[in-house]
Parts: C-alpha cells; sequence; structure tokens
C-alpha cells in the first residue's frame, strides 16, 4: 500500500502541492478571526459540585469581577493640589467611552474615589436618615469657586477616615494609602465591546502619574485578565518565532545543508498556519493552554522532517538514484512516521472525554493538528525533494558520525546484555516519581503564571499588604 502511495505522491506532487498551498491560504485567512479568551473557568465539567455552587452563587449575589482598582500612597493627598488632581483622574477615567457600531458607548458605569464618599446623617425635617455627600464643593464646585485649599482637603480626607464603612475600600488606617474603584458594565466587559477600555484606563492612569509624580497601583480582576490576555497575545507569535529559529539552528547543524533546512522550515510553517487556522475555524477561543497548539505543531513536525529527509539521504547515499530513494523514503518510514502520529495524536485526544470544556476543546486541535502534520510532511518533502537538486557528498557526512554511531551502539548493548540494570534503573525512576508525585501541590492563585517582576504580580501585591486583597469571591 505504501509503494502506491508513494507512487502517486511523486507522480502527482504538482497538484497535490497546489492543493495543499490553496488550503493552506484559506487557513490563513482564517487567522485574523482568532478570539481571545478574556474569562477565567472553564476547566471543571457543568454538573461538578464546584460549578453548580458557583452558579447558585452568582444568582443570589451576581457577579463581582467587574471592579478596576487604583492605589496610591502619598501624604500629598492631603494637600488641595493632590486631592484635586487625585478627583481630576477620577473624571478623566468617567468620561473614557468605547465605540460600539460606530458610536461611543459609556461601558465604565461608576468611578468611586475619596471625592466621592457619603455620610449617613439625619434629615432635619423628615426624621430619617439620608445620604450626604463629604465632599460637594470638590464634586461639583460652584462657578467661580476657588481653588481647594490645603486645610480643606485635610479635613475631608479626615473625615473620609472616621468613617469606618468606608476603612480597607477607600483608605487604611496605618498610613496614606488610598483606592479608587472603577465599575464597569459587567455584559459589555465580558464582550467584544469590551474595545480597549482597560488599556485606555492604564494610559490614563499611567500618564497622571508620570505628571504628578505619584506612583499608582493597579489590580483587580478585569485588569489581571486582560493583562494575562494580552501577554498571551503578544508571546504567541514571540515563542512561534523563537520555536522556528532555534528548529532552523539545530537543523542546520545536523544537515548543513540550506535547501535541507529550508523544506523543513517550510513543512512546520505550514502546520502553524493549520494549527491556527483551525482554532479559529472552530471558533475555539485562545486561552494560555490552547496558545500551546502552535509550539507542538513545530514540535511534531519537526521530528517528521528529520525521519523522512534521514531516511531519504541514506537511500540516495546507498544506490545515488533520487526518485527510487524519495519513494523508498515514503515507503519505508512513512508507516512508522504515520504510527507515532497517530498514537501521540489518540493520547491528546483522551482529553475529549474528560468533560472539561477547555480540555475538550485542547484535545480537539491538538489531535487534528498532529494528524494534519503527518499529512503536510509526507506531501511537501517528496515533492519539493523531486524539484532540488540531489545531495552532495558534503550534506551526506552526518550519516558517518562516529559519535552517533557509538551512542546508539551503547544503548543497543544495553538493551541487549544489560536488561537487569535496565528493569532496576526504571524500577528507580518510577519510585521517584511517585516520590514526586506525593509533593505536588494544588493551588488557585491566578497570577502563579507571571514572573515576580510582572507589574500586575507587584502591583497586586502592594493592594494585598494594604487592603487585604482584591480578588472576588466567586473566583
Amino acid at each position: 500500500m505504501w509503494f502506491r502511495i508513494a507512487s502517486f505522491l511523486i507522480r502527482h506532487r504538482l497538484p497535490a502541492v497546489v492543493a495543499l498551498f490553496a488550503a493552506t491560504l484559506f487557513m490563513g485567512a482564517q487567522i485574523p478571526h482568532l478570539k481571545m479568551q478574556y474569562k477565567y473557568g472553564g476547566l471543571l465539567p457543568q454538573d461538578d459540585p464546584s460549578e453548580l455552587a458557583h452558579a447558585r452563587f452568582l444568582d443570589s449575589f451576581g457577579a463581582e469581577g467587574n471592579v478596576l482598582l487604583v492605589g496610591i500612597e502619598d501624604p500629598r493627598i492631603r494637600t488641595g493640589e493632590g486631592l484635586q488632581a487625585w478627583h481630576d483622574l477620577a473624571e478623566s477615567i468617567r468620561a473614557l467611552r468605547v465605540t460600539v457600531d460606530g458610536a461611543p458607548t459609556v461601558i465604565i458605569d461608576s468611578v468611586f474615589a475619596l471625592s466621592n464618599a457619603f455620610e449617613v446623617v439625619k434629615h432635619p425635617t423628615l426624621k430619617q436618615f439620608v445620604l450626604s455627600p463629604v465632599a460637594p464643593d470638590v464634586v461639583d464646585p460652584p462657578v467661580g469657586a476657588l481653588p481647594l485649599t490645603d486645610a480643606r482637603a485635610d479635613s475631608i480626607v479626615n473625615k473620609v477616615r472616621t468613617l469606618p464603612f468606608y476603612d480597607g475600600l477607600l483608605y487604611n488606617p496605618d498610613n496614606d494609602a488610598t483606592l479608587m474603584m472603577v465599575v464597569f458594565n459587567h455584559d459589555m466587559l465580558n464582550s467584544a465591546q469590551r474595545g480597549t477600555i482597560v488599556e485606555d484606563i492604564v494610559e490614563v492612569t499611567d500618564a497622571w502619574s508620570e505628571s504628578h509624580g505619584i506612583v499608582t497601583h493597579l489590580s483587580g480582576l478585569p485588569y489581571i485578565r486582560i493583562s494575562i490576555t494580552n501577554k498571551v497575545k503578544g508571546e504567541i507569535g514571540y515563542f512561534i518565532a523563537a520555536a522556528l529559529l532555534v528548529t532552523a539552528i539545530l537543523l542546520l547543524l545536523f544537515f548543513r545543508n540550506l535547501a535541507v533546512v529550508g523544506v523543513c522550515l517550510t513543512v512546520v510553517a505550514v502546520g502553524v498556519t493549520w494549527a491556527l487556522g483551525s482554532i479559529a475555524l472552530f471558533d475555539f477561543k485562545v486561552s494560555l493552554l490552547m496558545s500551546l497548539i502552535p509550539p507542538l505543531s513545530i514540535v511534531i513536525g519537526v521530528p517528521n522532517c528529520i525521519y523522512l529527509v534521514n531516511k531519504y539521504q541514506a537511500e540516495y547515499k546507498r544506490h545515488g538514484n533520487k526518485m527510487m530513494a524519495l519513494q523508498r523514503m515514503v515507503t519505508k518510514v512513512g508507516n512508522a512516521t504515520l504510527l507515532t502520529n497517530a498514537t501521540t495524536a489518540f493520547g491528546f485526544a483522551t482529553f475529549i472525554f474528560t468533560h472539561s470544556p477547555v480540555l475538550i476543546e485542547f484535545g480537539v486541535v491538538a489531535a487534528i493538528n498532529i494528524m494534519v502534520a503527518f499529512g503536510i510532511s509526507i506531501i511537501l518533502i517528496p515533492a519539493l525533494f523531486t524539484w532540488l537538486p540531489a545531495p552532495t557528498e558534503r550534506h551526506l557526512t552526518h550519516l558517518d558520525r562516529m559519535w552517533v554511531e557509538r551512542v546508539v551502539g551503547t544503548f543497543v548493548q544495553t538493551v541487549q546484555f544489560g536488561r537487569s540494570r535496565v528493569y532496576l534503573l526504571a524500577l528507580v525512576v518510577v519510585a521517584l516519581s511517585s516520590w514526586g508525585m506525593t509533593r505536588m501541590q494544588t493551588t488557585g492563585n491566578i497570577v502563579d503564571d507571571l514572573p515576580e517582576e510582572d507589574r500586575v504580580l507587584t502591583d497586586l501585591t502592594w493592594l494585598e499588604d494594604r487592603f487585604r486583597g482584591v480578588m472576588p469571591f466567586e473566583v
């Protein structure tokens, strides 16, 4: 069967390559439609007790993960200039809009800072308690009002700090730290209508910080998840480029042939295009887990190339007939490569049976693209090498490297004549692995994947130290 497959691929190489590249162009056209995952969760099945409890919590108390926090710690907040600047920042954030259907749309429901605080007072005639603004002259100053004085600003701050309701919300009684809360429309925040509102707030606060010389700290679930998602989005391209560069260097060191490196990189690039395009076609969102699919395609595609190219060059060195070498390459290595890819694909396909939406999506895309990687390799490599010159003697020297033969010979000797040592080593590895499994710990921290010096983590640590954390209950 493989002899007939090899003959078909070589005889009909032009239409096969044209069809493959046409399909690749189609898959590449789907890449701009990729969607990023901005929500957490999805790992648990819908009927899991924890997921059901989470749903009941949201029904009873609503979602809390729509608040972004801006914090500062500076004694100048007690001065007229400092408090006015802090209020102006709140108003600048409140004025931000997103574009929906070509029209500016409000996505920020409210902004709450020191100047927006209220106190409960007894109404003199209604005989009931009413809310009274603490700083009406700051929020809505009369026409021609004088600038806010230091004494008035200090009195406003002191008044707020006497209200226990705001302890841990707007102020920390032990220092000059204070918070500003930006509350988003929950439905718009979790949709494409969100636009770049979080990035706009970061830009406004950073500009304010630079102009006033006061360090700002941002946190809250909207900021954290948007920041992590943007990092994933930016790092996908970086990791693909880095993986391709490392692959090219290793292939060049091994084969010492630019033509071979070019063919292998073409195979890998086509595989990555199919991987990204398939995610878009299935309308899956790119999460931290799904972003591993393109590097996985590279990891699978490179060994395929090495198996096939190495066999082709070995056959050519044996008899010097290029077309026969290509045919025997497919005949002798194609079946083994297919079985290798198929077993790997079935391994990833087991995620489909986990009842976890995120793992199911990952398993489907991974399994399909592993088999696609094999198809791309078996079509492109024979076809491209028929159009390239036959390898020269210099390009075949890697087949005679003594250190490779010695390493392989050592493994053969160990397997054939040192079975007791192999079994003993396997038992040691299993024992160490079992001990390691007992040392594993689970964690629910959503920022564990970030480096310690990342701004998201440092700002979150600052807020945890001064306000005992900012993560919503439902996380």
